[in-house]
This record gives C-alpha cells, structure tokens and sequence, in this order.
C-alpha cells in the first residue's frame, strides 16, 4: 500500500492537481494556491496549471489562476 503525494510529479507529466485543474475542480485550485505551487511546471514539458486550465478551455480556473498571480511567462 503506498500513499502518494497529491503535488508528486508522474513519469507521464502532470501532478494530480494539475489534472484536477484541467477538470476544473475548484478544490484541486485552493489546494494548489495555498501550497504555492500554481507555477510548478509539470516532470517532462514544463507545462503548469495554467497550461492545462487553458488546453481544457476552463476559462474560469484560468481567470483564478492569473488573479492568484501565477506567471504566464514560464517556459
């Protein structure tokens, strides 16, 4: 039995809240924001949060996430 962290990096890219926040899950959102990972890019393309709210067209997570002051500019 293994517990998994929910900010632990997969071998396939994103982080389970990064997941989340394409689902748009409101939660997975505050959750990220208060441990101060919004900007962690994802283990191989570099991809955040705000990446995956804009691919899955959550116009409502990525309005969160630049209020929250998540930078657009990391590559």
């Amino acid at each position: 039995f293994t517990i998994a962290s929910i900010h632990a990096m997969e071998l396939s890219g994103p982080t389970s809240l990064q997941r989340k926040i394409g689902d748009g899950d409101p939660q997975a959102l505050k959750t990220l924001i208060a441990l101060g990972k919004k900007d962690e890019p994802d283990a191989l393309g570099g991809r955040t949060a705000l990446y995956y709210a804009a691919s899955a067209g959550q116009i409502p997570m990525l309005d969160k996430l630049l209020k929250a002051k998540v930078n657009p500019n990391i590559k």
